[in-house]
């Protein structure tokens, strides 16, 4: 066996990325009220650019150079993060508060994601290149770590008519959740080309329970 080759395959994000599409629309039944449906969803980096997250997300050949561009910039702290959220809003000017016809009712639902993760230089660099260039030694995988949080959330406030400024209450509900994390974890490739030694230690959780 010439040599025992590891792939991982992993996602990162790019160094900045955002848009927030939002559409206003009368109520069918009071013209006087106001939806307003909006979608946020933003990812980033400190490390990557969108060269190598474009390759994962739209497809594409990830190159040599697009490897060694994306390695040379990592340091003690790869960090990546993202957060998509899917929101209503009901603007309703006949229902006032604190008896003054400038506040309204605002009531508002929306659906968020949100992920962020941290790896080691090692573990980027076996995923990207395999093992095979790093026979007899050791890569560490220490403190990398992913965490996702799927939760809806429900609002209710009031509104300034003349700008649409608002201030609510908010109730959360979480209904999937994800974590773990590395803490003393290795790959060791050994030079007889027959052996590959993996020692990992960590923890994690996961949850899939609707609840406050």
């Amino acid at each position: 066996m010439k040599g025992a080759i590891v792939y991982i395959t992993l996602a990162f994000a790019s160094i900045s990325y955002g848009q927030e599409p939002t559409y206003i629309f009368e109520d069918t039944v009071n013209s006087d009220n106001l939806l307003k449906l909006s979608s946020y969803n933003t990812y980033s980096s400190n490390r990557f650019n969108n060269d190598l997250i474009d390759k994962f997300l739209f497809g594409g050949e990830i190159t040599t150079e697009i490897k060694d561009k994306a390695s040379s910039k990592l340091g003690k702290l790869n960090a990546i993060g993202g957060e998509f959220e899917q929101r209503i809003d009901s603007y309703t000017p006949s229902i006032n508060m604190f008896n003054k016809e400038r506040y309204g009712l605002k009531l508002s639902f929306s659906d968020n994601h949100y992920f962020s993760a941290n790896f080691s230089t090692d573990l980027f660099n076996t995923a990207m290149y395999g093992n095979s260039p790093y026979i007899g030694e050791t890569q560490d995988f220490t403190f990398s770590h992913a965490q996702y949080l799927h939760y809806q959330k429900f609002s209710v406030g009031f509104y300034d008519e003349s700008n649409l400024s608002s201030i609510q209450l908010s109730y959360v509900a979480g209904s999937k959740g994800l974590e773990f994390g590395l803490s003393e974890s290795s790959l060791l490739s050994r030079s007889t080309l027959d052996t590959i030694d993996v020692d990992l230690t960590g923890a994690g959780f996961m949850t899939d329970t609707l609840g406050p």
